[in-house]
């Protein structure tokens, strides 16, 4: 019955994929996120700023400081643990990097602003992981 071990193996693939983005989610983006929101906000508020100025501070400190190690830290973690091998880990995390990059920017830069500008601090994680779940369905699919 070919049918029935591939519906298995799909299954368990899904199964795999939920259980690696809940683990890395609930164990490194959710207390990362919430400690960076916290001091971006003391980082940037504290100078005396417009509001519109302060929102265009964080969000360019958030994609250009934080953003390229966390998503090389996201494509090595999903890519490895998709595959359990180093050296294709490396090799599909060095072809997909920049492409994710891009699209991350693409993406994350116009949610950040909105994050910023009208998400009070105690729901910005809860709004990033919204946005997060169409986010990891294209990490997922690219690597």
């Amino acid at each position: 019955n070919e049918s029935r071990k591939s519906t298995k193996f799909y299954d368990f693939i899904v199964a795999k994929r939920v259980v690696m983005f809940s683990i890395y989610g609930f164990a490194l983006t959710g207390p990362i996120f919430h400690y960076w929101y916290g001091f971006l906000d003391r980082l940037v508020n504290r100078r005396n700023l417009p509001n519109y100025q302060k929102i265009i501070h964080k969000l360019a400190i958030n994609q250009l400081v934080l953003t390229p190690p966390f998503l090389l830290l996201t494509l090595v973690y999903l890519q490895y643990f998709q595959s359990l091998n180093s050296t294709e880990t490396i090799a599909r995390v060095k072809n997909s990097f920049a492409m994710a990059l891009y699209m991350n920017w693409k993406v994350w830069t116009p949610a950040q602003a909105v994050n910023f500008a009208i998400v009070p601090i105690d729901y910005r994680v809860l709004y990033g992981n919204i946005v997060a779940l169409w986010w990891n369905i294209y990490l997922s699919i690219i690597s």
